[in-house]
């Protein structure tokens, strides 16, 4: 999908699923449990790369002091 100008493309449940390395039955059940930022377009989940982003980003955890 191409963004145009002043419109962001939208990510599938299959494309978040490869980008996070799980299942996309795992990204539904995330979604069921509002665990992560989608919405619906037409009835179907979709996900902001920049929300997805800014998801991951805020679930980072800090690396062990030795």
């Amino acid at each position: 999908m191409q963004e145009s100008e002043g419109f962001e493309s939208f990510l599938t449940v299959k494309d978040v699923a490869a980008l996070l390395g799980v299942s996309p039955a795992t990204v539904y059940r995330m979604t069921l449990g509002r665990k992560i930022p989608f919405l619906k377009v037409g009835g179907q989940i979709r996900f902001r790369r920049l929300s997805l982003d800014a998801w991951a980003r805020q679930r980072e955890k800090p690396p062990l002091a030795a």
